[in-house]
């Protein structure tokens, strides 16, 4: 443990065929897609989450630790926040690590799902170990602190091989960046827009 008398350790395992990553939660697994769901209730529009790891990477793995903060409309399910932390570094000792919430609306949020895992889905390996500890959120956003960025029109081809184009509907903000993601919340690729 990093402090305390326990840490949250996952790993790998070996499931039928497949070796999946060892994934924690606060919300629940639909067995039908295998998408996690729901959460814990939440109204604050935090700055970040904040906490201690140790990394034991095997072969090319990489964790990742992933925030989102959502709001029920009444019809369906609203990303207010979200953010992740990633890293394929092992690690010997506890380090601290950040996850920086970025806000997509002004909408007070009314529900976090945070999702750790300890490897990529699809490209786990047995032997991996991630330990995470001291979880905690710090900082309030104001509704006045978020940047109205450009709204994204389209996005082709779709899927894409070697090149993907984004089309805006509004000008872009001064130093935007475009995060794009795999599903696990690994960073691919990180691209400031001019």
């Amino acid at each position: 443990v990093n402090s305390g008398l326990y840490a949250l350790r996952l790993t790998p395992f070996n499931y039928t065929i497949f070796t999946v990553p060892g994934v924690a939660s606060n919300g629940r697994i639909n067995t039908s897609n295998l998408m996690i769901i729901g959460g814990s209730p939440d109204t604050v529009r935090h700055q970040k989450m904040t906490g201690w790891y140790k990394y034991t990477p095997t072969g090319n793995d990489s964790c990742s630790i992933l925030v989102n903060l959502y709001k029920w409309n009444g019809t369906s399910r609203v990303t207010v926040a979200s953010g992740v932390f990633g890293t394929s570094a092992a690690t010997t000792t506890y380090s601290p690590f950040e996850v920086n919430l970025s806000y997509a609306t002004a909408d007070v949020p009314d529900t976090v799902l945070i999702t750790v895992y300890s490897s990529a889905l699809g490209a786990s390996h047995i032997g991996t170990v991630l330990l995470v500890d001291n979880f905690s959120f710090s900082g309030i956003m104001k509704t006045d602190q978020i940047k109205k960025g450009a709204s994204l029109v389209s996005l082709y081809p779709s899927p894409a091989d070697q090149e993907l184009t984004f089309r805006f509907t509004d000008e872009l903000i001064p130093d935007s960046k475009l995060i794009i993601t795999d599903v696990s919340g690994n960073v691919m690729k990180e691209v400031m827009l001019n």
